[in-house]
């Protein structure tokens, strides 16, 4: 399986503690976000892996080179103006051949790929989307779905989230290349707030794998620091424990 990790964005939220850098390159536990994501999907076999650059470009690949260091095969796909996180994958339509996985890597998790994978092919399903248990108050793309974990609405950051438990978007996806069917040429456009809904009203069949251990974001300063106190405690170590 083929990977694409998307590190494009310019982290407009972010740069109060990033400093202007790219925001997969904010460091958390001595290395770069994105140094975590390939590392978590080389983990679980994947070895060619696709990375889309916008914003300071050569931070990322001055760091990363070709990935021969981390034993994986790095290609870079270059946007002029931003695609959104669809349009990324629609860029790479060709190279994206067969069922791949996308990876929001403003993200940490340590989720079992392999897993999820074997639950996208029990499940024949065109998209498969990582959720986790929300562990704040702050708003993501709320999911629900039914027992056999078939997606029944998406919500992309709501601005009115009710106190209590609730599944968001874990920012990782398997997709298979059908889904390009649903990707516009030549423009930018987002799963999240595009793609997934049409799906949904298309019939499509869409799922949800429930992440075990834990699953993090930094798309603002807050969630980034709260993200360093957890791992200074040594907390979310406890959390992946308790969940297996």
């Amino acid at each position: 399986m083929k990977a694409l990790l998307l590190a494009a964005g310019c982290g407009t939220r972010f740069h109060a503690d990033g400093k202007g850098i790219p925001k997969p390159m904010a460091r958390v536990a001595g290395k770069p976000l994105l140094e975590h994501a390939l590392e978590h999907v080389r983990d679980h076999g994947v070895t060619q892996i696709y990375i889309n650059l916008h914003y300071r470009p050569s931070a990322i690949q001055n760091y990363f080179k070709d990935g021969l260091h981390w034993g994986v095969k790095i290609q870079y796909s270059h946007e002029p103006e931003l695609l959104g996180t669809a349009g990324a994958v629609k860029k790479l339509r060709r190279e994206l051949d067969d069922t791949f996985l996308v990876y929001y890597t403003d993200n940490l998790c340590s989720c079992n790929l392999a897993k999820m994978a074997a639950f996208h092919k029990e499940k024949r399903a065109l998209a498969t989307i990582l959720v986790s248990v929300s562990y704040d108050d702050l708003a993501g793309g709320v999911i629900r779905c039914d027992e056999e974990g078939r997606i029944l609405s998406f919500l992309e950051k709501p601005t009115d989230v009710v106190p209590g438990e609730r599944l968001e978007n874990g920012g990782i996806y398997i997709l298979e290349p059908r889904i390009m069917d649903y990707i516009p040429d030549g423009g930018p456009s987002d799963f999240s707030k595009d793609i997934f809904p049409h799906l949904l009203r298309s019939g499509e069949a869409l799922y949800c794998y429930r992440a075990e251990g834990y699953v993090r974001g930094i798309d603002t300063p807050e969630r980034y620091r709260n993200l360093q106190r957890e791992l200074h405690k040594g907390t979310l170590t406890e959390e992946e424990s308790g969940r297996r």
